[in-house]
């Protein structure tokens, strides 16, 4: 994955872009559990973790945004930080 500049927007504009390939050519349903699932994926995990409802905001980057006040790049880390957080508690959920 490139990015012009290390940001959350775009880390945001490529996760649009690649949910609507896989969306498209859907021909499996791992990634699609692991991480676009509205039942069971990241996204429903890490609302429940920030005791967030359905976001009443327009992109999914805004939580980010707002926990490190504004700052793009610290905004794409703590992304990552709670994609890897989200990955071992999956994990260790399935070896139980």
């Amino acid at each position: 994955m490139y990015f012009k500049e290390m940001t959350i927007s775009n880390l945001e504009l490529f996760i649009y872009g690649f949910q609507v390939g896989f969306l498209t050519g859907k021909n499996s349903t791992e990634l699609d559990d692991f991480y676009f699932d509205e039942n069971s994926g990241f996204k429903k995990w890490f609302l429940e973790k920030k005791n967030l409802s359905e976001p009443n905001f327009s992109t999914w980057d805004y939580p980010f945004l707002q926990e490190t006040s504004g700052d793009e790049k610290k905004a794409l880390d703590l992304y990552f930080d709670y994609l890897e957080e989200y990955y071992h508690s999956r994990n260790e959920m399935e070896n139980k």
